[in-house]
């Protein structure tokens, strides 16, 4: 048996037409990472002023909403980046301990207001750690791709 000739037998998982899109979406992967982590490092700063909320005792309840909204959405801008389902699997089981006390609830509105916020902030820490660890590898490898 000829392990060669076998292996050239395969079809291509990709036809040669999909190639420039591949490449194309392999070359803005380093872009894409960036683009989690600004969003990531605006996030920090949302769950930090929610937490100064939480631990001023700020009974507005819109004020809290306006800042969930916020959180929100830019939680979404990072889960719909292409390049999203990367990091998540590198962060995966942090993300599980964090998502699981997030239905423990205390007993004071303020104390969860800043439970969620630490652990937002925690998460959004995480998601900038993971990405400062892709680039590099991701730099050496798919950015160079012809």
């Amino acid at each position: 048996m000829n392990i060669k000739e076998e292996i050239e037998k395969i079809p291509p998982i990709f036809e040669e037409i999909d190639r420039p899109k591949m490449i194309e979406y392999l070359h803005n992967t380093k872009k894409n990472l960036l683009d989690i982590k600004k969003n990531a490092g605006k996030g920090i700063k949302l769950y930090s002023s929610l937490k100064k909320l939480g631990e001023k005792g700020n009974k507005e309840k819109e004020n809290y909403t306006k800042i969930l909204k916020k959180i929100s959405k830019l939680q979404y801008e990072i889960e719909v980046n292409i390049t999203w389902k990367l990091v998540y699997d590198c962060i995966a089981p942090m993300n599980y301990v964090i998502r699981r006390e997030m239905f423990c609830h205390e007993d004071v509105f303020e104390e969860e207001v800043c439970k969620v916020a630490t652990n937002g902030r925690a998460m959004m820490l995480n998601i900038i750690k993971c990405v400062d660890i892709l680039l590099p590898l991701v730099e050496e490898t798919v950015c160079n791709i012809q």
